[in-house]
């Protein structure tokens, strides 16, 4: 009887691990940290003006639910997310990552009371590390 109740609770406790080991990367997410440079082109009829800055992003990648959100929780809508690519955009600023390389560019265009605004950017992205989901 004994061997029965050592067998069972061993043959439990490898498919709890198994369990665990599977279902980790479900879990998980990556944060991805950009340091991008960042132009931004005003033209008024007045005249024209442009910056330019350095910038930080920091990103959450979600591969099983497909979701790019940035680190502060602002959520990004996706239109393509795949082991090369990931393209979303958030108030109008379209964001483009090449997942094989670590590029991050990203641009917007808008015009208001006859003043267009162009920011453009890019920059490198490195993996921060992963983390479980909190």
């Amino acid at each position: 009887m004994r061997f029965v109740v050592d067998c069972a609770l061993t043959r439990c406790a490898v498919a709890t691990i198994m369990i665990a080991i599977v279902g980790w990367p479900a879990l998980a997410r990556t944060y991805l940290y950009c340091s991008t440079t960042r132009v931004v082109v005003i033209s008024a009829p007045t005249g024209d003006t442009s910056t330019r800055n350095q910038d930080s992003l920091t990103f959450i990648i979600d591969d099983v639910g497909k979701k790019l959100t940035f680190a502060n929780g602002g959520s990004l809508e996706v239109t393509r997310f795949d082991q090369n690519w990931i393209s979303a955009n958030r108030d109008d600023i379209f964001y483009e990552l090449n997942r094989q390389d670590g590029t991050l560019s990203f641009a917007s265009s808008t015009t208001k009371n006859n003043v267009t605004t162009l920011v453009v950017g890019s920059g490198r992205c490195n993996e921060t590390g992963t983390a479980l989901w909190g």
